[in-house]
Parts: C-alpha cells; structure tokens; sequence
C-alpha cells in the first residue's frame, strides 16, 4: 500500500503538467440563437481551425445554477504558447 501511495505521489506533478492550456469564456445567447445552433457553430469551429490548430473546445451548458441563460465555450491547447 505504501509503494502504491509512493508512485501516486510521484506521478501528480506529472500528470498536471500534461493538463495543457484551457480558456473559459461565458456566452449569453440571443433569443434567435439556440443552443442546438451554437453546437454546430463549435462543431464547425472543430473541424476545421481547430484541428489546424491543435484546439479543441466544447460547449458547457449549466443544469442547476443561479444563471441559466449563459453557456460556456471551453477551449483546450497544448500549451499557452499553441493558442494563437
């Protein structure tokens, strides 16, 4: 249990290290804009400049919140340096 415990310990700081870059960014969407519309909108932003890129992003959408009228745009890079 202790060597189990030891190699957990060491592996953290890697496994941090490989988390890579992330933005988060709070939309509201208009009342013409639905939320099925805005995921194709990422889907297509996927697809294209963000494979080029090394970018990959996905759309979080609140269940049970104070605010339920914003979505969130999460991206996800390599590294701050890859996010052009």
């Amino acid at each position: 249990m202790r060597k189990l415990l030891a190699v957990l310990i060491l592996l953290a700081p890697a496994s941090v290290l490989a988390a890579g870059h992330a933005d988060v960014i709070k939309v509201e969407l208009k009342e013409d804009c639905a939320v099925a519309t805005f995921l194709t909108i990422k889907d297509d932003f996927n697809a294209n400049w963000g494979k080029n890129n090394g970018y990959r992003a996905e759309v979080f959408v609140p269940v049970q919140s104070d605010d339920l009228y914003s979505i969130y745009w999460v991206g996800r890079s390599a590294n701050a340096a890859a996010f052009r």
